[in-house]
């Protein structure tokens, strides 16, 4: 598929990391969509800006299962040390 996508026109989405199709999901450090494609558009002019291809309900349940694994395994990072990466 041959992109309209102009980042001259639209240089928002290369400063935000985006680019003209992107993935819905992070999970355990990679992007996971298996959804539909859905196409934002600038509503003052109906042009085509970016799509995302959106995750499906397991991609999520999966998510929300590693948010939950992370976060024992940061409440159990001794502080200084999560100082340390946050910073």
């Amino acid at each position: 598929m041959q992109s309209n996508l102009n980042y001259s026109k639209f240089p928002f989405l290369a400063e935000l990391g985006l680019s003209e199709m992107n993935m819905g999901c992070y999970r355990r450090g990679e992007w996971v969509a298996r959804g539909k494609v859905v196409t934002s558009l600038n509503p003052h002019t109906n042009e085509k800006v970016a799509q995302t291809t959106c995750s499906s309900v397991q991609d999520y349940q999966e998510c929300v299962q590693a948010m939950a694994e992370e976060r024992d395994r940061w409440q159990t990072t001794p502080g200084p040390v999560r100082g340390e990466i946050v910073r």
